[in-house]
């Protein structure tokens, strides 16, 4: 079994060897790290109180990565384990610089603990630590990863660490240092300086790191991503993982190393050539464009399998939501749509099926791109995502469905262990084509039957984004299951049973059932397929190019089918295209005619058949329970029931397992959360759809007593020790209890008492369990280390801590709420949010009061003229000469004028930027200029950036800066020949490109790249970009404005002498800038959440409102609104730019293209105020 153990004393032989790559970075002086004072490392914590590294509230839950102990970390080809205990890995994104707050760190791990999460995974941006080759590396801040990391630990959560050196993620040149732009070399490459910049750094961010592994005892760290979605495995490329890798171990770092492949293609599946420990990959299986139909879900474990047998099948990067780039027909709410609860509940579901035991969503929280930190390609100021947890913080039904599926694992552990097995045979469908799974445990565990194996059965319809309501029953067959790892269909597509006629031809393809493909594109072709049995199903491959096809049975034409997906990024590699249900049992036909039609919108017209297969029971019609083996022939048994599936849902049946001490032969309703100890016996707390009926079948070696409502019929089956409860998941919660003798393979049991709590969905939504270190060790829920309380009817449960006999828990609400608490046994009073209730047989409850509305500030701005560069006298002396006749990089010129004018050449990396060039001149009334100021935008998306320019302090107009000529006409009183003419230029810049390719494309110019200027003689030009940077608010916060320059963002500014306004709407083109103060006063322990609104009808009637206004909220770059591209006009405030409890400033710059334009006003919107709160942190001012 691999494994990564405590760090030993010295490196080995071979590790050492593996060193030379970083030597001679390493020879160089290493940069300083500046960081907050380390948090000690982790001991065992006591069981009272809440001692933290800060003052804010903070869990109390118990585990490996908090109890100073060492633990390995191992694996096998079905999960990982810490020590000798599979995990399930259930992770969410967090980008930390997205929430530019520590404290909010806090709050959203909390909730992500909450919502029955095992792990968080987090980028870390380089290009936010250090701002120059060779200089500091700074961890103050709002870049304190050592305080996050002790965070996570001292919430309960372990950390996939994914520290680049490039990370994508959407940001400013995929988290690499923006001085980068100037090297000539490949980024990401063994080049001698490149390589050591990306030691340097991974050094840096090691040093923090291996402070916090689950390997040596210092925190949660449980494994550590090298680089990221590498393009294309070549020499180079493999070199260049296979090095940081060496250097990454060199930095003490002893948890295991992976690389994430960007899709399921077995890139650097080759860990002993790369010195990784595992493959690993990422899957948005709907694509990017929520504007567009959503790719049709597909199957991964075959697949996997091929490329790595030996290692859990893990998901880095699983998709969450979707990013919105610039220009976008639709925005974040649409994103989520896109990848709405529905989908997130089959692709769960589908993944449990498909074996994936470790899975992380990108994103769980999204966050915000303030300032430039946001790569202009693929994205703006939100970088919501469409995430469970909105921009603003509140909670979704996308959480509560992460939730169910969180606390389904709680539930089955051993799902971890699980292999997949045939699927059971399925019966009386109505409605939608299924996909059907089984899956069974390979381990030791207890289960229902004597000599049985814990069971997930799952079904969702076979196309993902069928709507139909589907009912049907299955039958369940609890013997030795038939193994289906490596299952393939009855007939592969090379089957000399299937007869071809017409133009096929098999093609490789290392995703298909044994590697190949039987392809054509031509009307009339034709395959054909002899079967015995009452059902049959179409398997194919997906494609772009992919058209339409016709099924026939027995010579009748039953239907037509497409494999077309929209995109081939993440397309499904095999899917059941065509489903055949209740044949009658015999001899039939199948004919697959491929009919030389696209699908509709598309252009291709190809079949790629994989193959026929006959579903388990699809052989006769009949399902055989064999002597001595318990099974049902349907269930649910009770033949006025069925299994559900409503459209675009997915359901989980759990058999065979143990439930407490009790046998739970199966439940059709979902397990949600562990069984936990109580009142000398177990709760169990069971879902369901609301309104749809649950069946749960339990062993018993005498009939027991069952307590239940009315409306729940029991059957007693005396021959076979079978309690059979049938009930409905309705409004209310549905409690049953049974006190008798359990049956399970451990033999007949003690009288055992088991209480089954059934909820709906929705009740499920504000339903939470807790975990804390418990007082008594008899509390501890079995297989953890903690105990656990159950919230109802709260809209977010953050924390219990437990001392002696009470439970002090904080509750989360935006309204009145009645709140019901189970707590563990010897409790006997409970504390929710500071009010004290008692305790009656292990129950409180408690009214969560509404908060008081908060008292929302008008907005009263004063204004300043803002563009002093644009005028023929304004004194440049000071500014940069831009003379260079070289660029750095083939990207930065020169172009026709033959001097460099890149803005990245001259150290001005982010925002807006400022040139001036003084010629004399000529005959001529035109002049070309070209600038960029970020592009690389996918085809849904538009261009922003632009510039202005001014010849002699008259302004000639905006125009794209796109990297294409723009030509402006002077005026005829402007730049008389033979007359010294001063051009000015504002190129308003938004980050640096990303470099998902590898391919330099982050090294884009920036600014104006090339001017043709009707000039005789010389031209002198000069630059001006940012002033120095910030250390606080880091390089990424301004540009190079002239307010910006002089601090008119900042607190404190004079701005007395400006003048009032009564709109932000300009008069003249141009740049002005609004400041305005407001105070806040937000009552202790409420947590508000505030956005800034943009009103203006322009926009909002077809986005013709040509500006572009940049708000910084006390000195904060906080949003960027274009009003001609969109989408964003209202711009979340992160909670760590205000002072909650006093006075802020607001400043605005608005660059006008023409008169008219900006927006009318700013409001301050509240967006919820929810009790509860964590606490409240000192503002980033």
């Amino acid at each position: 079994m691999p494994q990564s153990e405590p760090p030993a004393s010295a490196l080995s032989r071979q590790s050492f060897l593996r060193l030379g790559a970083c030597t001679a970075g390493a020879a160089l002086a290493a940069p300083a790290v500046l960081a907050a004072t380390p948090a000690d490392a982790l001991g065992p914590a006591a069981p009272e109180g809440r001692e933290a590294t800060d003052d804010l509230l903070h869990g109390t839950s118990s585990f490996p990565g908090n109890d100073g102990r060492a633990h390995t970390v191992t694996w096998d080809e079905h999960s990982f384990f810490v020590d000798d205990q599979r995990l399930l890995i259930y992770s969410g994104e967090i980008h930390p610089w997205r929430v530019p707050a520590p404290a909010q760190w806090r709050d959203l791990l909390q909730i992500v603990k909450a919502a029955g999460f095992t792990a968080v995974s987090f980028y870390f941006f380089w290009g936010l630590h250090q701002s120059a080759p060779g200089g500091d590396f700074d961890f103050r801040g709002i870049r304190d990863l050592d305080l996050l990391l002790t965070m996570a630990a001292e919430e309960g959560l372990y950390v996939i660490a994914r520290p680049g050196p490039y990370v994508n993620a959407e940001i400013s040149m995929g988290g690499l240092p923006a001085y980068l732009t100037n090297r000539a070399a490949p980024l990401r490459s063994m080049d001698p300086e490149n390589f050591a910049d990306s030691c340097a750094w991974l050094s840096a961010a090691n040093e923090i790191i291996s402070r916090h592994q689950v390997t040596d005892g210092g925190g949660s760290v449980l494994m550590y991503q090298v680089e990221n979605e590498l393009f294309a495995e070549n020499p180079e490329s493999s070199a260049f993982l296979r090095g940081l890798a060496d250097h990454v171990r060199s930095t003490g770092i002893t948890v295991p190393v992976f690389h994430n492949d960007y899709g399921l293609g077995g890139r650097f599946a080759d860990t002993e050539k790369h010195h990784t420990d595992f493959y690993a990959y990422d899957n948005y299986p709907l694509g990017f464009n929520a504007g567009g139909p959503r790719a049709r879900i597909g199957e991964s474990e075959q697949t996997y399998r091929e490329i790595s047998p030996d290692t859990p099948q893990f998901i880095t990067e699983s998709q969450g939501g979707a990013f919105t780039p610039w220009g976008a027909s639709f925005d974040s709410h649409q994103a989520y749509e896109f990848t709405d609860p529905a989908f997130t509940r089959q692709w769960g579901v589908r993944n449990l099926a498909n074996g994936v035991t470790a899975f992380n969503y990108y994103m769980v929280f999204g966050g915000t791109n303030w300032g430039y930190t946001g790569s202009p390609s693929s994205g703006f100021t939100s970088y919501d995502y469409g995430a469970a947890i909105t921009e603003d913080r509140e909670l979704t039904e996308k959480l509560a469905v992460q939730k169910e599926l969180g606390y389904l694992q709680q539930a089955l552990p051993q799902i971890a262990s699980m292999t997949p097995v045939a699927p059971q045979a399925l019966r009386e469908v109505d409605g939608g084509q299924l996909q059907a799974y089984q899956r069974a445990s390979t381990g030791d565990e207890s289960s229902a039957t004597d000599d049985g194996r814990p069971r997930l059965l799952a079904f969702r319809l076979a196309d993902s984004n069928d709507e139909t309501d589907t009912r049907f029953a299955t039958a369940l067959v609890l013997g030795d299951p038939e193994e289906a790892g490596a299952h393939a269909p009855t007939a592969d597509d090379r089957d000399a049973a299937i007869t071809y006629q017409g133009d096929w031809e098999q093609i490789e393809d290392p995703t298909a059932s044994a590697a190949t493909l039987t392809r054509t594109e031509t009307a009339g072709a034709t395959a054909s397929w002899t079967f015995t049995g009452t059902a049959v199903d179409v398997i194919t491959a997906t494609g772009t190019d992919h058209g339409r096809a016709r099924v026939l049975v027995d010579g009748q034409e039953h239907g037509t089918f497409t494999s077309h997906v929209d995109t081939a990024q993440n397309k499904p590699s095999q899917v059941v295209s065509y489903q055949v249900h209740d044949l009658s049992a015999g001899e039939h036909t199948i004919v697959v005619e491929a009919l030389g039609e696209p699908a509709e919108g598309a252009e291709g017209t190809v079949v790629a058949l994989d193959g026929f297969d006959v579903p388990a029971g699809g052989q006769d019609g009949s399902v055989e329970i064999p002597e001595g083996v318990v099974g049902w022939a349907r269930v649910p048994q009770d033949e006025s029931t069925f299994l559900h599936l409503h459209g675009r849902d997915a359901l989980t049946v759990v058999a065979d397992t143990v439930i407490g001490d009790h046998g739970l032969l199966y439940s059709t309703s979902a397990l949600f959360g562990p069984a936990l100890p109580r009142r000398k016996g177990h709760l169990q707390y069971l879902i369901g759809h609301d309104g749809d009926p649950g069946e749960i079948v339990l062993r018993y070696a005498a009939e027991p007593e069952v307590t239940a409502p009315e409306s729940v019929l029991t059957t007693w089956d005396e021959g076979t020790g079978q309690l059979r409860i049938n009930l409905v998941h309705g409004d209310q919660p549905v409690q049953v209890e049974i006190a008798g003798r359990p049956l399970t393979s451990a033999g007949s049991g003690g009288k055992s008492r088991l209480v089954l709590r059934a909820i709906s969905r929705t009740a499920a939504t504000t339903t939470w369990f807790l975990g804390g270190r418990p007082v008594n060790r008899s509390t501890v829920t079995p297989g953890g280390t903690d105990a656990h309380v159950v919230v109802e009817g709260a809209e977010l449960a953050r924390t219990v801590a437990f001392a002696r006999a009470d439970a002090e828990i904080v509750l989360g609400s935006t309204d009145l709420a009645e709140v019901r608490l189970d707590v563990p046994d010897g409790i006997r009073r409970v504390i929710v949010n500071g009010q004290s209730r008692p305790v009656s047989d292990g129950i409180a409850t408690h009214t969560l009061s509404a908060p008081a509305g908060p008292t929302v500030p008008d907005l009263t701005f004063r204004v300043a003229e803002g563009a002093p560069e644009a005028a023929a006298d304004f004194d440049d002396s000071a500014w940069t000469v831009a003379d260079s006749t070289e660029g750095s990089t083939t990207f930065q010129g020169p172009g026709r004028g033959g001097v460099v004018l890149d803005s990245n050449h001259y150290g001005y990396f982010e925002g807006s930027i400022w040139y001036r060039a003084v010629f004399t001149a000529g005959e001529s009334r035109e002049l070309v200029l070209r600038g960029n100021g970020g592009t690389g935008q996918p085809p849904q998306g538009q261009q922003p950036a632009f510039l202005q320019a001014w010849a002699d302090g008259s302004y000639l107009g905006a125009a794209p800066a796109v990297g294409k000529d723009q030509t402006f006409t002077l005026p005829e009183d402007v730049a008389v020949p033979g007359a010294t003419t001063v051009l000015s230029v504002l190129v308003h810049n938004l980050g640096q490109n990303l470099d998902w390719s590898d391919n330099g494309l982050s090294k884009q110019n920036r600014g104006l790249f090339d001017a043709v200027l009707p000039a005789t003689g010389e031209i002198t030009w000069r630059v001006q970009g940012a002033a120095d940077i910030d250390s606080r608010r880091t390089l990424y916060n301004t540009g190079g404005l002239h307010g910006e320059r002089h601090g008119w963002h900042l607190p404190g500014h004079d701005d007395s002498a400006w003048e009032e306004a009564s709109s932000l709407v300009a008069d003249a083109p141009g740049v002005r800038w609004y400041r305005t103060s407001f105070e806040l006063s937000t009552p202790d322990g409420v947590d508000i959440a505030w956005r800034f609104a943009l009103r203006s009808p322009r926009f909002e009637d077809g986005r013709r409102d040509a500006c572009q206004a940049v708000l910084y909220v006390n000195g904060w770059n906080t949003g960027i609104y274009i009003g001609d591209i969109g989408p964003q006009s209202e711009f979340t405030i992160p909670s760590g730019f205000l002072d909650h409890h006093g006075p802020n400033t607001l400043a605005v710059w608005v660059a006008a293209k023409e008169a008219g334009a900006g927006p009318e006003t700013i409001e301050l919107v509240p967006v919820f105020a929810r009790t509860g709160s964590i606490g409240t942190a000192p503002p980033l001012l």
